[in-house]
């Protein structure tokens, strides 16, 4: 587990390392002085009521299970926004402690405002609260942060935390765990541009939600490896990979992922020069913006249409 400290009486883990809180003033007015303590919280106003307040030994806060039930509000906004791809978000779920509930929960309001920062030093500070048992919560926390690395640009911290997390999984036997670190590393990867490296790590996160049967995780992945190909300049390839990942899609019933899928698929015959076909894959994605009423996505949606037409010669579609 990442930067552990000595283990105490409780098994609480007693170092006070936390990270630097984000300088910004949304944050200012959320994080503890110094994350990670115990002797002072201060709260946001208007949400005072669901913080602890720590002053001269004085304790105040609600009930575990409100705690709890803020954190599963907050990872419901991020599955709701489609924003669970690359998270290792199910030991949240396991969470008792009310504390930890909390900062974990400021964590992911601070990942969801961009203040990624914040966020990793909320989860910083999560990590420090966890007992020695909390193995898969201390990957799912290292997750978090690899993640916030990657959208801070903080691309090699970013693989050090995925390798770390892999290294602990590993050793913890925790299967499920190192697919997502694995699929990440292979995001930071392509990233940089180094496309052999981004492809070599997303297939080993294939390989391993495939010997799991982790269906939802080989869609993502078979995805992720056709972008690679389609940048690497492998069309025909990417076309594989991404109607295997729709397959997968429409079998578990992501209307997210398949959205995505075909609109890949959409994009690879524009490139191959067959804009009839393309077309065909867009007008797909618009019937479903319309079944759930996504105007923003139907709006993109007739965008790209019109792109297509113009590009058949007929502006006035």
């Amino acid at each position: 587990m990442a930067n552990k400290g000595e283990t105490g009486a409780s098994g609480r883990k007693t170092s006070p390392k936390a990270g630097k809180a984000t300088k910004s003033k949304t944050l200012k007015k959320r994080l503890p002085e110094k994350l990670g303590w115990w002797s002072l919280w201060i709260g946001v106003a208007g949400l005072v009521s669901g913080l602890i307040i720590g002053i001269g030994g004085l304790i105040l806060s609600r009930s575990s299970a409100m705690e709890r039930a803020e954190l599963r509000r907050e990872i419901r906004r991020f599955e709701w926004q489609g924003r669970t791809d690359e998270m290792y978000v199910s030991p949240f779920y396991e969470i008792e402690d009310p504390a930890l509930a909390n900062i974990i929960t400021y964590g992911l309001e601070a990942y969801r405002e961009y203040e990624y920062d914040g966020a990793i030093a909320y989860f910083r500070s999560a990590m420090e609260l966890t007992t020695e048992t909390d193995t898969a919560l201390d990957l799912s926390l290292l997750n978090f942060i690899g993640v916030s690395q990657i959208k801070s640009s903080a691309y090699k911290d970013a693989e050090q935390t995925f390798l770390e997390m892999i290294r602990i999984a590993e050793k913890a036997k925790i299967e499920e765990a190192p697919a997502f670190a694995y699929g990440n590393i292979g995001l930071v990867y392509r990233t940089l541009g180094e496309l052999d490296k981004a492809l070599e790590y997303h297939q080993k996160a294939l390989k391993i939600n495939e010997q799991i049967g982790r269906l939802q995780g080989q869609a993502n992945q078979l995805g992720n490896i056709g972008i690679v190909y389609q940048d690497l300049g492998e069309p025909e390839k990417a076309l594989e990979y991404y109607e295997r990942a729709l397959e997968i899609n429409k079998k578990i019933g992501d209307l997210e992922g398949k959205v995505k899928d075909l609109g890949n698929i959409g994009i690879v015959y524009q490139t191959l020069g067959e804009p009839h076909k393309a077309l065909e894959y867009y007008e797909q994605i618009l019937k479903i913006h319309e079944k759930i009423g996504d105007l923003e996505g139907k709006a993109k949606d007739l965008g790209n249409i019109g792109l297509v037409y113009h590009t058949l010669g007929k502006p006035h579609k």
